[in-house]
């Protein structure tokens, strides 16, 4: 049985099977294709500076002990209270993870005296991302989960901590306004021949999520066209 990243369906280089759009098959020790594992650590990096810009976006009144930023009008009480909800999730999450990665690192984890959610989520992603294999190879941790007003403990492993993150990442783009309707080329990348081809709505420009390569339109084609050439070029030979 294939061993595959586990975005399945959501994986930056996800194949069809049988009708069935899955993740891209991996070797069996690692949990995500490498193109995944890159945007975890994206991810785990861009949280703290997320959650900057949602505290610019709550203002003066945050109860989540953001700095204090003064803004000309207050937000509708059901969104604040979601970025709130947002921004404790980023800071729990990061926390119980990073506990976690210090003891198998054997590193001084947790301050003495008490510290804003904000220098403590920093804290935790700078950990995490500096230790990204380790944190993604944790298994069978055990964490306090709040769900629905309830408390219990549950066991986690790094990739559900990974998945988490991106999750939390995405959400705070949506808050933010940074998401805009993207296109997925189902090609390969001319240059690094991953499969991670975006378009956003309305854009000339085409992006490679993977090496960060943008062509427009014209160069896209011309590169594509050089590459069948190529290919056929080989096949006669052969």
């Amino acid at each position: 049985m294939d061993h595959r990243c586990r975005r399945g369906r959501f994986c930056a280089n996800r194949e069809e099977v049988d009708g069935v759009i899955v993740g891209r098959a991996i070797p069996a020790e690692y949990g995500f294709c490498d193109t995944c594992a890159r945007h975890v650590e994206q991810a785990v990096q861009a949280l703290p500076q997320d959650y900057v810009q949602l505290n610019a976006i709550l203002g003066g009144g945050s109860t989540v002990g953001g700095e204090p930023v003064r803004m000309t009008k207050d937000l509708p009480v059901p969104i604040r209270l979601h970025i709130e909800a947002l921004q404790r999730s980023m800071v729990e999450e990061a926390d119980a993870w990073a506990g976690s990665l210090a003891r198998v690192l054997n590193v001084d984890w947790h301050p003495h005296g008490g510290t804003r959610p904000g220098w403590r989520l920093t804290r935790a992603c700078r950990l995490i991302g500096n230790s990204l294999s380790a944190f993604l190879a944790l298994r069978d941790e055990k964490h306090i989960i709040w769900e629905y007003g309830h408390r219990y403990v549950a066991p986690r492993d790094g990739l559900d901590g990974a998945l988490n993150f991106l999750s939390l990442s995405y959400k705070a783009r949506l808050f933010l306004g940074q998401t805009k309707l993207v296109h997925h080329l189902p090609v390969p990348c001319p240059r690094c021949d991953a499969m991670d081809l975006v378009r956003e709505d309305g854009s000339e420009l085409i992006e490679c999520r993977d090496c960060n390569r943008t062509y427009s339109w014209t160069e896209y084609e011309r590169l594509c066209l050089i590459l069948v050439d190529r290919e056929e070029k080989g096949l006669n030979v052969a």
